[in-house]
Parts: structure tokens; sequence; C-alpha cells
């Protein structure tokens, strides 16, 4: 993954050499549809908890629907999750936990006790003898106060921390992410790189910055302050837009229609768990248009194996992304 995120910021999306690693990446796919339908063992590799399902912000290039139900997710829906990870051995190569997908997850008022509740699971995973996935978490940073970032850093249970810091300048970060100051995610963030760094943690710590189309993904054009904690974190990636599946109109006039590229990673290896309990099957289904299943009412291998994802995982393998009404308008395929 940081390789080809690595590639993302040095080639363009739209060049030969591009084309060629997708047409890698989609042997990958191949060889991973054969393995889907082995009864022993789940393609799944990256698992997304949203902790609630909405957002202080009003990002720019975001296409979370602010008007849909304000929902937080419950220690027993949590509870639920782990357990079937942990009882269903056909998910034991789960590799990354991520803590966010379209909501803000330190808005969570028990976000401290969700926490504590992953740490109980993850020391019933090594009691057990099965590794327990690395855990990320991706912040906005706007409520990341010093007492927060001390209980992150002392908790012991996340692997990775990265902050959204889109802009370039801090006029570009406020115009494109509403409702952030700047001032207060630089002194946030700040204070939680230098903790870290005083306390020797191993928590890897980085930044995923969008910059606007017709910006360079590289530093030398930005502002002194991203410069400086880019510089404090251990990585960063750089990004132009994406349009989140078609939700948001870029007009940047990319071509949808891969027909060089097989299947797409994303709804093979991710399942997306939302607070209610509903599971969609990709990241960048912020609106929950890909729900496959509900983990209150359905086993984990139940949901993965559904009708609905396995159909949508059938249309890819024969280029038909056209016939899903979730990758239809999306460019990651």
């Amino acid at each position: 993954m940081r390789v080809h995120n690595l590639l993302s910021m040095v080639l363009t999306k739209d060049s030969f050499t591009w084309r060629v690693l997708e047409s890698v990446y989609s042997v990958k796919y191949l060889t991973d549809y054969w393995q889907h339908y082995r009864p022993k063992a789940a393609t799944t590799r990256e698992i997304y908890l949203e902790f609630v399902s909405y957002c202080n912000l009003r990002c720019q290039l975001c296409s979370l629907d602010h008007l849909k139900p304000k929902v937080r997710m419950s220690i027993e829906t949590l509870d639920r999750i782990f357990n079937q990870i942990f009882n269903d051995r056909r998910f034991r190569k789960v590799q990354i936990i991520h803590l966010h997908n379209a909501g803000e997850v330190l808005l969570h008022p028990e976000f401290k006790d969700m926490v504590s509740c992953i740490a109980v699971h993850k020391e019933k995973f090594k009691k057990a003898g099965y590794r327990f996935p690395e855990l990320a978490l991706l912040t906005n940073a706007s409520v990341l106060k010093p007492e927060l970032s001390d209980f992150i850093i002392h908790s012991g249970v996340f692997n990775y921390i990265r902050f959204s810091m889109d802009g370039g300048t801090p006029e570009n970060f406020e115009k494109i992410r509403t409702r952030a100051k700047w001032n207060d995610f630089y002194y946030n963030v700040r204070y939680f790189l230098c903790r870290k760094k005083e306390l020797k943690s191993k928590i890897h710590a980085g930044f995923i910055s969008m910059v606007e189309a017709g910006k360079k993904l590289n530093t030398s054009w930005m502002h002194k302050e991203f410069i400086e904690l880019y510089k404090l974190a251990d990585s960063y990636e750089l990004r132009h837009p994406h349009n989140w599946g078609g939700e948001v109109d870029l007009k940047d006039g990319r071509d949808l229609n891969k027909k060089y590229k097989i299947g797409c990673s994303m709804l093979m290896k991710q399942l997306v768990f939302l607070p209610n309990g509903d599971v969609t099957m990709c990241c960048s289904d912020l609106n929950s248009k890909g729900v496959i299943g509900n983990i209150l009412e359905k086993g984990l291998f139940e949901i993965y194996s559904s009708y609905k994802r396995l159909n949508a995982i059938e249309h890819l393998f024969k280029n038909q992304k056209d016939q899903i009404d979730l990758c239809k308008n999306c460019p990651t395929y």
C-alpha cells in the first residue's frame, strides 16, 4: 500500500506506466477472485469501523450527505464485530482495521470507552495466539486537544494515526475544509507529534493531503507550517481529488471506461461497518449505497457471501462495472 501511495504521487493517472500498474493489479484481482470461492478463507484484508455517521466539517471535496440520520456506534455493536472476527477463522488474514469512514471518529462521546473495548479484544486475540490486525485512525484533528492526544498515545492500541491536511496553505486549508480553523489544527497536531516524539511512542503518524488539481504533488510551493508538520511526521501522502465513486463532480474529463483493467481491490478486500450495524462494500461509499447486510442481524461470513456482494464482484470480473450502481461512475475501478 505504501508503494502504491508513493507511485500515485509521482505518476499521472492517465500515464502509460500507471495503466501498466493497474493491469498488474488486475492479475492480482483474478487470483483473489478464485480464492473468493474457497470456503476456508475470506479475501477481506481491510475493515473500516465508522464510530459516528456525521462530521463537524463541510469539506468541499467530500460527498457525505449531512442530512442523513446522525448515528453513533454502540459498544455492544463494536463487541459483536470483534467477536465475529475472532470466532471466524476465515477472517484471520484481516491486516488492518481503520477507525474512520464518513464521520469524524473523535466526535463519538464515548470514544475512550470504545478504544478500551478494542484493547480488551486485542488482549483476547493475543492470549489465543491470534494476530490482531493493525489499528489505524484518521481524523480531521479539530477536537484533538492535548488530553485526548495523550490518551491515544498512552492507550497502546493504535499502530497508525493520520491527519487530513488539505490545501497546502492555511488559506486553501480553510477554503477546502469548510468550518476548520488552521491555527486550531496546527497547534492540535503539532502537540500530538511533539508529544509522540517526547514519549518515544511507536505509533506511526502521517498526513493525507488533498491538493487541488493543477498543483504539483510536492511541497515546493507549500506554506512553511505545512512543511514543518510534514517534517515532524513519519510520512505524508499527497493526492489530487477523487470523485467518491461519482458522488462529487470534479469536471476533470477523466475516462471511466478502463477496458485494460479487471476488477477492483476495494470491493474484493474491504468491509465497512456503519454505526447502526449495516455493512457496505467500499470505503468510498460515504452514503450507504452499497449496504449488503447488518451485523446485528446476520453473521459476518453470511454478509461477506451475500448475493449483492458476489454479484458486484462477478460484474467486475466480467468488466461490467456499468451494471453496478455503486461503481459505474467511479474512476478508482
